[in-house]
């Protein structure tokens, strides 16, 4: 049996193909929208500094109001880099969810997983986590993935993965990845369906 080591942890990506078949996948790297991020670490500093706040009421509504922003912006959190890559996941992937998905009963209701089936679904190795198959991807996905390397092959990450991409370069790039790195770990983030 080979063994493997780790190249990468929590690469954020959004799976733009995936052949559940023959475990081929193409990932659209993500970048973190800096900008964004600027405003989110304002906002979760305005809420620290609530405690000032002499009004419990105005404390709680003010607390509510960002908070609420910060979820509409953590929406847009990443961007899209334009790197994809061509990539092999390992027959033995392993596939966890952030948070296990809701549905919609007969009547159109939105249906929020119980506390039972939440304990049943999460991964006894990582808390706060929740099991899922390969059979759960698909396309549009934003996930984390961890990429790991042959051992003793001297597979190694392309440049890019690590500095982005040279001046000048297009930075819309297809790369087909070594056939000895491959994708052990994906982390369902959110999905766009």
């Amino acid at each position: 049996m080979d063994r493997y080591s780790k190249l990468t942890d929590a690469l954020p990506c959004k799976i733009q193909s995936w052949e559940k078949d023959s475990h081929a996948l193409v990932l659209e790297t993500m970048v973190v929208d800096q900008g964004v991020a600027r405003d989110i670490q304002n906002l979760e500093y305005q809420i620290r500094e609530l405690y000032k706040e002499q009004n419990p009421v105005t404390r709680q509504q003010k607390f509510n109001d960002l908070s609420g922003q910060i979820v509409q912006k953590q929406a847009n959190l990443y961007k899209p880099s334009g790197l994809k890559l061509e990539v092999k996941a390992q027959e033995d992937l392993s596939v966890r969810m952030k948070d296990l998905p809701t549905h919609f009963d007969d009547k159109g209701n939105i249906v929020i997983p119980t506390d039972k089936e939440k304990k049943a679904k999460e991964d006894p190795k990582h808390k706060g986590l929740y099991m899922a198959e390969p059979g759960d991807l698909h396309n549009n996905m934003f996930v984390q993935v961890t990429l790991v390397g042959k051992v003793g092959s001297g597979a190694k990450l392309p440049d890019i993965l690590k500095v982005g991409p040279k001046p000048g370069a297009d930075p819309n790039q297809q790369i087909k990845m070594d056939v000895n790195i491959q994708v052990s770990y994906i982390l369902i983030v959110a999905d766009a369906k």
